[in-house]
């Protein structure tokens, strides 16, 4: 009877356990691209295997929508601390789901949608790129680059050394 409970043990013991980790992305329109921890991952509906609980960052993007960004919990469930991890990994011979899904409404993304602050972004963007282009411009004029006389960058000094003002050095010249 002992001999027989330690072989089943022991049958037990070689038997791999599994945990079975997936994660479940969806959005709504589906189609929207997934950036998984600053990794572009693939489009929604998406599914992958994970390895580690804890919390990661999801970006959802959707020509027409606004950008989703957040962060996403994949809380751990309590038989994966320690010490019952061991036992669910490696000793029970069924395999333990362990599925997250997260399911994200994307809002769309357009005049009657934007918000005060989407036009002070905006505005934002086209003030600092004004200035740049100000900036450049001005720069430009004081080196002497910004003149309409057809050339650019530096090759206004190339033909004064040449001497062609006086024809001596040109081939075919008297």
């Amino acid at each position: 009877m002992v001999r027989t409970g330690l072989a089943l043990i022991a049958l037990l013991c070689l038997l791999p356990g599994c945990v079975s980790r997936k994660l479940f992305i969806r959005s709504s329109p589906p189609g929207a691209r997934v950036i998984l921890d600053g990794e572009d991952v693939g489009t929604t509906p998406y599914e992958t295997d994970f390895l580690s609980y804890g919390t990661r960052s999801v970006e959802l993007e959707l020509d027409g929508h606004r950008r989703l960004i957040e962060p996403m919990d994949v809380e751990r469930p309590w038989w994966q601390y320690p010490p019952f991890d061991l036992a669910t990994d490696l000793f029970i011979p069924w395999t333990i789901e362990s599925h997250f899904s997260f399911d994200y409404a994307l809002q769309p993304y357009g005049p009657s949608t934007a918000t005060m602050d989407d036009a002070r972004a905006a505005y934002a963007r086209m003030r600092e790129t004004l200035t740049a282009m100000d900036e450049a411009f001005a720069k430009d004029v004081a080196s002497g680059e910004g003149s309409d006389d057809g050339d650019e960058g530096d090759d206004t000094d190339a033909g004064s050394d040449t001497g062609t003002d006086t024809g001596t050095d040109e081939p075919g010249g008297s």
